[in-house]
């Protein structure tokens, strides 16, 4: 029997951003000058315990930031978590997200219960998205865009 007051998750909060982009002649690695680039540029872990579900979205308490590191929460501590990755589009052009562009997060327990994945892009909110083989995947079927220098937010909470 697994006790559960000892049991930790462990993420490696990497969010990977790939997109369907236009290849021409003169593009290296499939990039043209002219096409979006999407690039991550950090994330935000906040304390959503006791909220709403609609303040769990954009409330909450800082807890810690960064990019490209393991992060150990306690999810049996009293608490409920969002987790927040941002994504800028540092291309020449506005991103139109499809269902060829793939937002993932990888190595999370499949264990682990999500209650509600999102992104935000041009202002409005797109939900759906799920976890299989320990990989979070955004639903970036329902579209959206995000102009030059601009951001998206991809959500999760537990």
């Amino acid at each position: 029997m697994v006790d559960l007051n000892a049991l930790r998750i462990c993420f490696i909060l990497l969010l990977f951003v790939c997109c369907s982009l236009s290849v021409s002649a003169g593009s290296i690695f499939g990039y043209d000058s002219g096409d979006p680039l999407p690039n991550v540029t950090g994330y935000r872990v906040f304390d959503v315990s006791g909220l709403s579900t609609s303040e769990k979205r954009d409330s909450g308490q800082l807890v810690h930031s960064g990019l490209n590191e393991t992060v150990n929460i306690d999810k049996l501590s009293q608490g409920d978590y969002r987790f927040s990755f941002t994504v800028i589009n540092e291309g020449a052009s506005t991103w139109q997200l499809t269902s060829q562009d793939e937002l993932f997060h990888d190595n999370v327990p499949d264990t682990w219960t999500r209650k509600q994945t999102y992104y935000n892009a041009s202002g409005s909110t797109f939900f759906g998205g799920n976890l299989s083989g320990n990989r979070i995947n955004w639903d970036t079927s329902q579209g959206g865009s995000v102009d030059v220098g601009q951001e998206a937010l991809c959500r999760v909470y537990s």
